[in-house]
């Protein structure tokens, strides 16, 4: 009897600790993080890598996570992920000290077609474009 019960506790402990875990590549609990400036060469050959430069906003309040990437030959639309410590908090004000730039890069391998396309999906403001024409 003593057994069946403990290992009813162990088991019971395990399913109430697991149910804090989530999948590490969900976005829940995160935040689109606003991009500032988006550089890319004007030019760039059909063979050579595209580095992308980021200037993020962090500080504060707001932590960088990582940078999503969705794209096909002639595009790519990045979302820049982070996490926000007032996310949830409901009952008291936190004040943030001023939010600074982060740079961060991403590079697209090829192939590209002609005319390669990004844009940086910012949440409620518009978002960035940058125009790469590919030789």
């Amino acid at each position: 009897m003593k057994s069946a019960l403990l290992v009813f506790a162990g088991g019971a402990l395990l399913v109430a600790s697991s149910l804090g875990c989530h999948n590490p590549s969900a976005n829940n609990d995160l935040v689109v993080l606003n991009t500032v400036t988006l550089y890319a060469p004007p030019t760039i050959a059909s063979t050579a890598t595209l580095t992308i430069g980021l200037d993020i906003q962090v500080g504060g309040c707001l932590r960088f996570d990582h940078i999503e990437s969705q794209r096909t030959a002639s595009y790519a639309d990045l979302t820049v992920w982070g996490s926000d410590i007032r996310t949830g908090i409901t009952d008291r004000a936190i004040l943030c000290p001023t939010l600074s730039l982060e740079r961060h890069e991403f590079q697209v391998d090829p192939p590209f077609q002609s005319t390669f396309t990004i844009q940086v999906d910012r949440g409620r403001l518009s978002p960035l474009i940058a125009t790469v024409q590919v030789r």
